[in-house]
């Protein structure tokens, strides 16, 4: 198993934001988190991340236990983080936004590797090598996606988390966000998704949790929960 969550507790102050949360995701899945706003999708991937501390639960990452190794520690051992929102760097250019993602890696690696690791992102996103000396608070809402997504890539991870990744895109550019995930898969990365739009999350996706208010209430296969009748009732429209 590549990533468990084991019956993971995070809190805000007095308020329980996760109650004994469990997940797993095995190598080179796709899995979906489905889910309301506040539902805890996000606390979830923020906790694996190092960046909220559980205060019950454990979590594993290949055969490292994580639950309260610092988020550096985390991003050397495999993990990334797409943030909500994208968080790109604005006043820098779109090549060193890129250029941030090799932080941990950079002092250690041969710069024809980097150049390498450049270019397949440039292959995945050829937008980004016409913008790469263009401020990347300039890039439209698809593009400073398309970076946030490069620069994670750019830390070589094995899982990597993407949080919302089409929120506020137009259609097109969603289609063509759900295709690049699909092909970072087929390059063996393995990822963990937070999709409101959750039709396009599981039609890509190997398997799928939902979360209410704090709890996991349903898992499945994706083609099973697709077809759902309270998976299609609250979050594919019918």
């Amino acid at each position: 198993m590549m990533l468990s969550v084991e019956s993971l507790s995070i809190y805000y102050g007095g308020i329980q934001a996760l109650k004994g949360v469990s997940l797993e995701v095995k190598e080179r899945e796709i899995v979906s988190v489905l889910g309301a706003n506040g539902a805890g999708k996000s606390t979830l991937l923020m906790s694996i991340s190092g960046i909220l501390p559980s205060r019950q639960g454990k979590i594993m990452f290949d055969n490292n236990e994580i639950t309260r190794q610092s988020p550096s520690s985390i991003v050397r051992l495999g993990i990334c983080q797409v943030p909500e929102g994208r968080e790109v760097f604005k006043s820098l250019t779109t090549l060193d936004n890129l250029r941030m993602g090799t932080y941990h890696h950079y002092r250690k690696s041969p710069k024809s590797l980097v150049e390498k690791d450049l270019e397949r992102v440039y292959t995945l996103f050829p937008i980004l090598k016409q913008r790469r000396t263009q401020m990347a608070g300039t890039l439209s809402g698809g593009e400073q996606q398309m970076l946030a997504i490069g620069r994670g890539l750019m830390a070589r991870p094995k899982l990597m988390m993407l949080d919302e990744p089409s929120l506020g895109l137009a259609p097109l550019v969603v289609e063509e966000i759900f295709r690049t995930l699909t092909a970072l898969n087929s390059m063996g990365i393995t990822l963990l998704l937070i999709e409101q739009n959750a039709r396009a999350a599981l039609k890509i996706a190997t398997r799928g949790y939902v979360m209410e208010t704090g709890k996991i209430i349903m898992e499945g296969r994706a083609e099973d929960l697709l077809e759902n009748e309270h998976v299609v009732s609250a979050y594919l429209g019918g």
